[in-house]
Parts: structure tokens; C-alpha cells; sequence
């Protein structure tokens, strides 16, 4: 699941992998122009058999 949540009238983007009943892990990338892009393809996908 992905979209936009608005905060402070601003848009953030955001992603959710794993069930909804497994704990929630939230993941914060770097500043500008350091995207996730590495951890989205690698890691968030074999994390989320353990962690949402």
C-alpha cells in the first residue's frame, strides 16, 4: 500500500509492506536527494515477513 498523507499542508509520501497484524517498524530515509530506493527493493521486502 503507498499514497500521500498531508501534514501541515504538506504532501508526504509514504509505503506500507507486511501484514497489519505484525509490529510496526517506521523507516525514515535520508535528507534531500537521498531516496529509499535500495532499502524499498532489498530490505522492505524481505522485512516484511517479520515487520510492518
Amino acid at each position: 500500500m503507498n499514497g500521500y498523507a498531508s501534514i501541515n499542508g504538506k504532501r508526504i509520501y509514504y509505503e506500507v509492506y507486511g501484514n497489519t497484524n505484525l509490529p510496526t517498524f517506521l523507516y525514515l530515509h535520508g535528507g534531500p536527494g537521498v531516496g529509499s530506493y535500495d532499502f524499498n527493493v532489498v530490505q522492505a521486502q524481505r522485512l516484511s515477513q517479520f515487520i510492518r
